[in-house]
């Protein structure tokens, strides 16, 4: 903006303001999350899903498959910070009693939130390209996704097959 010229107090004003609003936008959803998650652990809701989880009668790659699935179908109408906030209390005790390592299943779910944003119908970067290219139809633009929702599927799978691939560089920490 300085370069162009067009660097002044006003510019200035509206730049802090925006940032001002979506630094509390941020807070107000970490201090929510923060209270969800201490209801959830004082209510023993926590206690609660994990019980759950143990009492199924099925393998625990299967729970995990199920919470990829949940995170997966939120993605398509909320955004990434939302859903970690929503479901990070809930599943995050529940991986660690399942015995998992945290970092593996970190990259599984961020490759799946990352999955979720490109998710029709209402994927948040799908309306971010909408407004960058606004000329293109919206078909045109849920086509563009799958080929990105294809490979990270396939890179999902091998991550859940290959622990080692996301485990191998934190391992020399």
């Amino acid at each position: 903006v300085a370069f162009y010229g067009k660097l002044n107090w006003e510019t200035t004003k509206k730049s802090f303001v925006a940032t001002f609003k979506v630094t509390v936008m941020l807070f107000m959803i970490i201090c929510g999350a923060s209270t969800f998650a201490q209801n959830l652990a004082y209510t023993g809701a926590t206690r609660g899903f994990i019980e759950i989880a143990l009492g199924m009668n099925v393998h625990p790659v299967f729970v995990l498959i199920f919470m990829q699935i949940i995170m997966l179908s939120l993605g398509c109408f909320m955004d990434t910070v939302g859903i970690m906030m929503i479901t990070l209390p809930i599943y995050i005790p529940v991986v660690r009693t399942l015995g998992y390592d945290l970092v593996w299943f970190g990259t599984i779910m961020l490759l799946n939130l990352e999955m979720a944003i490109v998710t029709p119908p209402y994927g948040t970067a799908l309306f971010t390209l909408k407004g960058v290219v606004p000329h293109a139809p919206m078909i045109e633009i849920y086509k563009a996704g799958f080929p990105f929702l294809g490979l990270n599927a396939i890179l999902m799978v091998l991550l859940f097959l290959f622990p080692q691939i996301a485990l191998w560089l934190p391992s020399f920490m």
